[in-house]
């Protein structure tokens, strides 16, 4: 091993190294103390750019006093407002961001609202809807009350002086079993601005001379009236097998109305007096309804209040009998829905068919109960959130 070594220590050292092999390359001019750098020139004053000054052009013919960079300067000078306009709306994503990034707004929202189980919590609640204005309100929640999944609901969200809102909901959970559920609630609602456009479709932007009967003048005219909502309901849910479901419900309902302090007022152009149930409604209602229900979360990481996948097709029929003055009728619809999860998010694609009818003849059913106006059919399927997920 020693004789190999020292015959090739010449060789070795013979050969030069990568570093006394290397030739050092002409540095930039103006550069001192760099092999092959040119000295600066001291009739030649450094170039400095400033921020916001950089012309994009590096070769040695382009003049900063030229028509180009004239032009340039002037360009950015007009597109100086819409960055900021952009900037100035985009600020609030990127402040979110940043805090998010920050600050871990998710998990710090799980620590202070929920307890370490995800069981009990609140949930702070805003929206803003043209027309009615900002919503604000909070939701408390206890998704395993006495240990088999029962779920608690406590709702009450306010806007402005008269839009009030209470809810509470108590789901039943595992208690019954897999295969029966029951789910008893309560809601009591002030509306002071709903909307009302009359029974027919003749559009007529012009106040009508006098106040005109819906129930024979097609006239549509938007106006606005005040409701106050008190509702006690309960819905029993029988799986039958797989994801066929019969659901049997009933409701008691007391409605009251008056005119709006905003907008155009009912009584304006329409006649009161005409406007069935516009006095006050009070009537309770019944529904079966054969359902097929295959909707549901794709990932248990997803967001609960939002389906991603699955199908709802529903027929229902139920009776309407109004306590005091008013015939009853039967109230009868279709809802088919379908959800296709297009990726993460999730980001769906819903569709929904939706169709509904009465019995009753228009001098028998209440305008807010007619089919093309009512914004709380009895029959809506209930949300998903916060209900346990189907087995």
């Amino acid at each position: 091993m020693t004789a190999v070594l020292a015959a090739r220590a010449p060789r070795a050292a013979a050969e030069p190294t990568l570093a006394s092999a290397t030739v050092p390359r002409p540095g930039p001019a103006g550069t001192p103390g760099e092999p092959g750098s040119r000295a600066p020139d001291p009739e030649q004053p450094a170039a400095t750019v400033l921020p916001g000054d950089e012309s994009g052009r590096i070769d040695a013919a382009f003049d900063a006093e030229s028509d180009d960079a004239a032009a340039r300067r002037a360009l950015r000078t007009v597109l100086w407002v819409p960055r900021l306009v952009v900037n100035v709306a985009l600020s609030p994503l990127r402040l979110a961001a940043w805090a998010n990034d920050r600050y871990h707004l998710r998990e710090l929202y799980d620590r202070v609202f929920f307890n370490d189980a995800q069981t009990i919590g609140l949930v702070p609640s805003a929206s803003f809807d043209t027309g009615f204005g900002v919503t604000a309100g909070a939701r408390f929640v206890d998704r395993d009350l006495l240990g088999d999944h029962e779920h608690l609901s406590i709702e009450a969200s306010a806007g402005g002086r008269y839009q009030q809102a209470y809810r509470a909901t108590l789901h039943t959970g595992d208690r019954l079993g897999k295969r029966l559920t029951i789910e008893i609630a309560g809601q009591y609602e002030l509306r002071p601005k709903d909307t009302f456009h009359g029974i027919g479709d003749h559009d007529d932007s012009a106040r009508p001379a006098a106040p005109v009967d819906p129930r024979l003048d097609p006239t549509a005219v938007e106006v606005r009236y005040r409701e106050r909502i008190a509702r006690v309901a309960g819905t029993a849910d029988l799986r039958i097998v797989d994801r066929f479901h019969l659901r049997s419900s009933a409701e008691l309902t007391d409605r009251t109305f008056a005119a709006s302090a905003s907008g155009t007022p009912i009584a304006a152009v329409y006649d009161p007096m005409a406007l069935v149930g516009y006095g006050g409604v009070r009537a309770c209602y019944g529904e079966f309804e054969l359902r097929f229900d295959s909707r549901s979360r794709v990932a248990v990481y997803e967001p609960r209040p939002f389906y991603a996948t699955g199908s709802l097709a529903a027929a229902f029929a139920g009776r309407v009998h109004r306590l005091g003055d008013g015939p009853g009728y039967w109230r009868y619809g279709v809802d088919v829905q379908h959800f296709v999860r297009l990726g993460d998010g999730p980001r769906v694609l819903a569709l929904r068919l939706r169709g509904e009818g009465v019995s009753g003849r228009l001098s028998e059913v209440p305008f807010t109960e007619l089919p093309l106006h009512s914004a709380t059919p009895p029959s809506a399927p209930p949300p998903m959130p916060d209900q346990p997920d189907a087995p």
